[in-house]
Order: C-alpha cells, then structure tokens, then sequence
C-alpha cells in the first residue's frame, strides 16, 4: 500500500474543522441590522472547507489512469469504493439521524423516524433535515459518475491539455461574470446550468496542481510555497472586502456571495492553501501517526459532527460559549469561539466517527460473505 502523504492528512484535518466552523458559524449581520467586518473576515476563511477536499479528490482522482485503457477499470473500481466507503456509510448517519431527531432537538419522540427525509437521501440522493450538510455526497457520486469523460480528458497530453485547459479559462471566466452580477445585483447568464457545474472547476484545478507538483522541471521551492501563502492571503482579503463592499452597497438582505465556495476568490485562496500545504510535505512533522489518523476519520468527523451540533445547540454550551466570549464583537474573542467550540464538536464527532467506520466495514465484511448474491463486495 502506498504510504500517504501526510501534509494531504494534515490538510484533510483543516478542511473537517472548516466544515465545522461553517456549520457553528457566527452570522455577519447582527441583530440591529448592521454588520460586522471582524465576522466577515472569519466567514472569508472558513468558506476554504468543502473546496480543500474537491481539490484534494481532483489531486488523486485521476492520477491512475494510465491511457484509456485504464479508465473503465478504474471507474468500475471507484463506483465500488464510492458506494461502499463513501455512500454506505452516509446512508448509516441518514438512518440514525433521522431516528434521533426528536431527541436531537429536545422534543418528546413523537415520530420513530423522518422517512421523508430518509426516502430523499435515498433515491434522489437529496440531503436534508438535520442531514443537510450532506449535499456533498451528491456532488460527490456526479464526480464519479462523469469519470470515464473527466479521466479522459484529464490525460496529460497536449491535445487534452489544451482542451481542459481551455474549460478551465471559460469557467473561471463565467465564474467572473457571476460575481460582477452579484456585486451589481444584476441577472447575467450562468453557463455552468448548461455544462459541467462551478464544483467541477475544483476537480480540475486538483488535477492541474497534481500535474504542476509532478513536473520534474517545477521542483518545489521556496518561491511556489511563498506564492501559495499569498495566493491564500490574496483570495481571503479579496473574499472580505468585496463582501463588506456590497452590504455596503445593497444592505443587509442580499445573499452573503463571498461567504460561499463559487465566487472566484474562493478557487484562488482555497489553491494558495493547498499548495503552501503539499509543500510542506518533506518537513518531519510531528506526531505523523496523529495526522494519519485523523486523516483517516476526517471524512467520518464529517458524517457525524452536525448531529454533535445540534445537540450541543439544546444544551445550551453554544450560546454559553458565545456569551463567555462577549458575542463575538472582536476579532480575539470571535476567534476564541470558534476554537473552543469548533474542538469541543471535534473531538465529539471523533469518536462516533471511528465506531461508525469499524460498524460500517464489518457490516460490509458481513455482506461479502454472500457474494454469489451481491458482487460488487467482492474484495480483489
């Protein structure tokens, strides 16, 4: 087996608590109606979550395809690991949460389980509920399920590059025109409703930087890892002002654009981390084995910590918190926040996280002994 990267763990690691951060997140416009710079320029950085894993997959998603011939061998393989690793064990959460909502939200369990919300994961692959944050999944399985056409583009010939390439310029483009039509409250044509969407311009961009990274005339040195830093730095400045500029401009009731992963400073900070990050990789860190495995969980931290939320949230330790830390009105005591609770549903999502990792694989292990009946758990 190959051994793992460990600045790609160490970044699966930041991209899990981002995603809790984004979901424990303090809204920029306060109670009177104004808003706040200090939280704004908090939500610009939490808003690099979901797309350091986009990047991420894109890194790995291609790099074993070896010519076509090799694509639909890989693509039964990674509808197998799809459904088994990924969906399998999101579909187990759905299940649970669903079952728990009532004792989730502090109310008498009226209901035994939400089916609606159930039947909706299931055969429409919908997140949502209390199972809302899982819409990654459905973009996820479109990743997969477009593979054979992504992987054959994504060849590293220059006839694909230019193709690719070329998509990857029209989308950043389209990209642009969206957020000038934000920033006028203006209606422009959205070309990602016709095509391939904005989620898989990230899936590009990972496969860009695995091709730049593994270039043998771009070794890496300092002056890439300092231009990550401030692609990184750029991306957010950038994220915080124009965001500050049109509430300024349009008031409060617009939607927070910037806050989010389409606008194009998003792809620019959330790359600059990822190649300051990779570039670390030959650094000895530190306890490796910590960041291995919780490399390894990250991705079930995600499955479980919007449970761990929400029954922090009937608990009252989420507004105890924030009044220990003065309502998040400075940048030292908003930061405080997000530390404190950000760890504390970290660390409770852990250790759910590992039980339903071990339940989910003996549950398949269990299934594989049946296969005549189910061959996709065959293991090879």
């Amino acid at each position: 087996m190959k051994k793992k990267t460990v600045s790609i763990e160490v970044l699966r690691t930041i991209a899990s608590f981002l995603v809790i951060m984004a979901h424990i997140q303090l809204n920029p416009i306060l109670a009177d109606g104004c808003f706040s710079w200090k939280r704004i320029c908090f939500s610009s950085i939490i808003g690099d979550n979901v797309p350091l894993f986009f990047l991420i997959s894109g890194f790995y998603m291609f790099n074993q395809t070896n010519g076509g011939n090799d694509i639909f061998f890989t693509y039964r393989r990674k509808l197998k690991n799809f459904f088994l690793n990924i969906y399998f064990p999101s579909l187990i959460i759905v299940i649970a949460t669903c079952m728990a909502e009532p004792w989730l939200e502090g109310r008498s369990p009226v209901v035994l389980i939400q089916w609606r919300t159930l039947w909706n994961y299931i055969f429409n692959i919908s997140a949502t509920g209390l199972c809302g944050h899982l819409w990654y999944i459905g973009t996820y399985i479109r990743f997969i399920i477009f593979f054979p056409l992504l992987a054959f583009i994504c060849e590293d010939k220059p006839e694909k590059n230019i193709v690719r390439r070329t998509y990857i310029v029209l989308s950043a483009l389209n990209i642009i025109i969206l957020d000038i039509a934000y920033l006028l409250q203006s209606d422009f044509i959205d070309f990602s409703k016709v095509v391939l969407d904005n989620y898989f311009l990230y899936l590009f961009l990972g496969n860009e930087l695995y091709l730049f990274l593994h270039n043998k005339n771009n070794k890496p040195h300092k002056s890439i890892f300092f231009a990550g830093i401030s692609l990184y730095i750029i991306g957010n400045i950038s994220k915080t002002i124009l965001q500050y500029w049109a509430l300024r401009q349009w008031g409060t009731n617009i939607k927070l654009w910037y806050m989010g992963l389409e606008c194009f400073p998003a792809y620019i900070s959330s790359c600059g981390l990822f190649l300051t990050f990779y570039l670390l990789k030959n650094i000895n860190w530190k306890l490796n084995e910590v960041w291995y495995f919780l490399g390894k969980y990250s991705f079930y931290i995600y499955l479980c910590h919007f449970i761990v939320i929400k029954k922090l949230q009937t608990l009252n330790i989420q507004s105890t918190l924030m009044q220990l830390n003065k309502n998040g009105i400075d940048l030292i005591h908003i930061g405080l926040y997000y530390l404190e609770l950000g760890t504390i549903v970290f660390i409770f999502s852990l250790l759910p996280g590992i039980i339903l990792e071990k339940s989910s694989h003996f549950l398949i292990n269990m299934v594989k002994k049946y296969y005549p009946v189910f061959p996709m758990f065959r293991h090879k």
